[in-house]
């Protein structure tokens, strides 16, 4: 064997350790950067106290449930109720308005026109996430709805009114479309009151936990 090769064998014998020393260390540290645990993993691991925990659990359940919530009120369609009570329920459920109307088209040619005219139109009765109605043929003095017919008025599900300077019944000359718009900023106005609220909600829950989001 030449002298030249020997010295070849010689140095490449030299080299391997190095290269399987430096390929351990590499394992080594890409092991260790692997095992890091992330700020979610150690913000989920972290015993938090059981009232802030409780609390978190049932923020973030509020939260679930108006998404839900918001999902089913899209699709609801135009209802009339007779009962008070059924239609305040309903409007809860679903987080809409409750348009209390105080109309008997029997005895009131207005009360007529505005069934006509809005109310048993294809547009309106095809519109969806509006309103609960509540109708009634006698006076509703608790609502403001009783000096005349038809007489209206917009509420919460808690029974405060959204319309606090003017009625909504029959307006001559009124489109369906154009009912559809206010009411449509009514539903749009008690849906975003709602979001913010629970989104505070969630937020301070998940501050106080030291939870990011």
């Amino acid at each position: 064997m030449s002298t030249k090769l020997l010295t070849l064998l010689f140095a490449a014998s030299l080299l391997l350790p190095l290269s399987a020393q430096d390929e351990d260390a590499f394992d080594v540290a890409t092991d260790d950067t692997a095992a890091e645990s992330t700020p979610a993993k150690k913000a989920a691991d972290k015993k938090l106290d059981p009232k802030v925990a409780a609390r978190l659990k049932k923020a973030e359940a509020a939260a679930k449930k108006l998404e839900k919530t918001k999902k089913m009120r899209a699709e609801k369609k135009v209802k009339w109720e007779t009962n008070e009570k059924k239609a305040f329920k309903e409007a809860a459920k679903y987080n809409l308005p409750v348009w209390v109307l105080y109309t008997d088209p029997a005895t009131c040619g207005i009360c007529v026109k505005l069934d006509n005219e809005v109310l048993d139109t294809k547009e309106f009765k095809s519109a969806k996430g509006l309103f609960i109605g509540f109708r009634s043929a006698k006076p509703l003095p608790q609502y403001d709805c009783a000096a005349g017919k038809p007489m209206g008025v917009v509420l919460t599900p808690d029974k405060k009114r959204m319309n606090p300077n003017a009625g909504m019944a029959y307006v001559p000359g009124m489109a369906p479309a154009q009912y559809i718009n206010m009411l449509r900023k009514y539903a749009d106005r008690l849906q975003q009151e709602a979001e913010e609220k629970v989104n505070a909600e969630l937020e301070a829950a998940r501050a106080e936990a030291g939870v990011a989001e």
